[in-house]
């Protein structure tokens, strides 16, 4: 069993520095943190929970929230995590399709991890061995997508855990490993990428502050201070902790200590990926997963140039439809989605592929480039325009912080794609649009020529700086 072999790594850790926690100013070893999850558990027992009992959890990164998860993977409880600043109206949502046989009570929790921290790990609190079973559920995360309601997604904790061996397999990530974890917690990239991933290779995971403009001046001095060996970024992230860097020996520490620089949950521009490895001597190395599936594949240093996310793991095989769309078929497939009326688990079908959605290439060394969603697609005159083809070449222009394209109707050609575009502070506005239109004159066919161009203050964004672009309003004109 994999949940076997992730414990058996945290035990060899025994004497080590597993978790540090810099928004409870508190390190954590290896035996700490079973012991800490041991009596987590016992408390979540003692409010009737039991294997495969239903907990929800409405938490914010922290200590508290990782013990849980290290808690409920040992004790094969299922976990559904909620950011406390969701709108009240998608928590009673989420708690209305989840069903919990147990909510958490924040303040109870911390306290049972403040008592469980005193004391000295040597009884045992419940039975060390536990019978797992392969078909146990281990996580509900909802996700929103870019419309509708939130949607359950069920993961079995074998495949969780198996998906992040064959990660670590593939990229060489080993026991020296520290993560510094700045993702939120609730979502799969903070759970999976930057604790599963690293807690699997017995290494130890540096919770810092969530990413803000405030906190990313100081993300460099926490990374050196704390002797971090890898991040996980969303694009905008890695843009942030660039632009934002006041550290004097950050890109010193970064080319000498930096092992493993990925960037997931949205596209990577290429001349982001260039600034970074010109500026900090390492390639940031772009992920791919989705929300069903988990990781799916990474670049890695060997590929020649930005823009594609590499060859899948082991296991997991690829191929592409008729119309480009990526069919994906992979071991690590999500347990099914919660019904929304009776709150149980429609299982997928384990057999047929996994229409991903997204538009793909495949290219002569069996490396996966996406070109674009399968729904974002702006029809131009009935040719398919890609919104990501036109951000990838545009977001290089300068002054643009960031980019977003859509379709906005048009009486002649049925749909044009517009650019809503947010300016670096101090761009001068006529300028970039003059570069823009030169850019998009220049590179771009004429059906993916923007025909419109919005000025934004601030894209709206998701928990990792993901555009959700439901959310863009298109500006009154007179």
């Amino acid at each position: 069993m994999m949940r076997s072999s992730f414990f058996d790594k945290i035990r060899a850790a025994a004497e080590r520095e597993t978790v540090v926690s810099l928004i409870d100013d508190r390190s954590v070893t290896g035996s700490q943190l079973l012991h800490a999850a041991d009596c987590v558990a016992a408390h979540l027992t003692g409010l009737g929970a039991a294997p495969q009992s239903r907990v929800l959890a409405v938490l914010p990164n922290g200590l508290a929230l990782l013990v849980l998860y290290v808690s409920c993977l040992r004790h094969r409880f299922v976990v559904c995590p909620v950011s406390p600043d969701s709108p009240q109206q998608d928590i009673d949502y989420i708690r209305s399709v989840y069903r919990p046989d147990v909510t958490v009570d924040p303040a109870a929790l911390e306290a049972c991890l403040r008592e469980a921290l005193e004391e000295t790990p040597a009884t045992p609190v419940l039975p060390e061995d536990v019978a797992y079973d392969e078909r146990d559920i281990f996580s509900v995360n909802f996700t929103s997508g870019t419309t509708g309601r939130p949607k359950g997604v069920a993961h079995f904790a074998e495949q969780i855990l198996a998906n992040a061996d064959a990660f670590n397999s593939q990229f060489g990530c080993h026991e020296d490993q520290r993560m510094m974890h700045v993702m939120p917690m609730y979502y799969m990239a903070g759970l999976l990428n930057t604790i599963l991933c690293p807690l699997m290779t017995g290494g130890a995971v540096v919770v810092a502050p969530a990413l803000l403009p405030r906190t990313a001046l100081s993300f460099w001095r926490q990374f050196i201070d704390n002797g971090a060996t890898a991040f996980w970024l969303s694009p905008t992230m890695l843009r942030m902790v660039m632009k934002l860097d006041r550290t004097k020996d950050s890109k010193t520490y970064a080319a000498e200590n930096l092992r493993h620089a990925f960037v997931g949950t949205a596209p990577m521009a290429p001349a982001l990926g260039q600034e970074f490895l010109d500026g900090y001597g390492v390639r940031p190395l772009q992920s791919y997963g989705l929300s069903e599936l988990l990781l799916v594949s990474c670049d890695d240093t060997a590929a020649g140039t930005f823009g594609g996310v590499g060859m899948t793991l082991s296991g997991i095989s690829i191929h592409l439809a008729e119309d480009h769309e990526l069919q994906i078929s992979t071991p690590y497939l999500f347990a099914g989605y919660l019904d929304p009326d009776s709150g149980a688990i429609d299982f997928a079908d384990r057999q047929k592929p996994f229409d991903s959605g997204d538009l793909a290439e495949i290219d002569a060394h069996s490396r996966l480039r996406i070109t674009g969603r399968k729904k974002d697609l702006v029809v131009v005159g009935g040719i398919n325009v890609s919104p990501a083809a036109i951000e990838e070449r545009l977001q290089a222009v300068a002054g643009v912080t960031d980019i977003a394209v859509v379709g906005e109707c048009d009486d002649v050609y049925g749909e044009v794609p517009v650019a809503f575009v947010q300016l670096e502070a101090g761009a001068e506005e006529a300028a970039v649009l003059d570069m823009l239109r030169a850019g998009a004159q220049d590179q771009l066919p004429a059906a993916s020529r923007p025909a419109r161009y919005y000025m934004v203050e601030k894209m709206p964004t998701g928990p990792t700086g993901k555009v959700q672009k439901r959310l863009l309003k298109r500006p009154d004109v007179s």
